[in-house]
């Protein structure tokens, strides 16, 4: 367990439209990560001890674990990394082919073939991932259809104030 103090939150949504039995088998959604800085916190379908990110071999503190079922499987493998940072910046790592789409952002970031996309993010943020379809003034009906595969990203320590 980290000394760290939580200067900050990961909210994984889960779907509310599918059936109870379904929402009873993904016990991974639905739930809050704590961050603290220095953690690195791999979001995909399958978990693992450490992820490389350049040339650099990062320690996962913490997994964000998609089903490996509809509708998940846009998610990949191993989507994406949050690496807490001082200050209140949050680097976003996209190691997918899908990318994601960040809302506050207004901006779809996919990485080119076989490379990692880096962003640094000040603040909170809404991320739906392998959202292709989303464009920069998304209407709240495609941010909807996308919902299964939603994290919100929040930073107590960032000086920026949430946009809406």
């Amino acid at each position: 367990m980290s000394e760290q103090p939580i200067v900050g939150a990961l909210a994984v949504y889960a779907p509310l439209n599918l059936p109870a039995p379904d929402a009873e088998r993904d016990p991974t959604l639905g739930h809050v990560v704590p961050l603290r800085l220095g953690d690195a916190i791999l979001v995909g379908r399958l978990h693992r001890q450490h992820v490389k990110i350049g040339e650099r071999m990062v320690p996962v503190t913490a997994s964000v674990r998609y089903p490996d079922r509809e509708p998940y499987l846009a998610v990949s493998r191993t989507h994406l990394v949050l690496e807490v940072l001082p200050e209140g910046i949050t680097r976003i790592t996209d190691l997918s082919s899908a990318g994601y789409y960040a809302q506050h952002l207004a901006r779809y970031v996919r990485s080119p073939r076989g490379e990692s996309s880096v962003v640094d993010c000040e603040g909170p943020e809404m991320l739906f991932l392998a959202a292709q379809a989303l464009e920069r003034d998304a209407s709240p009906e495609q941010l909807a259809a996308h919902a299964p595969s939603r994290i919100q990203l929040l930073r107590f320590d960032a000086d920026t104030e949430p946009t809406s």
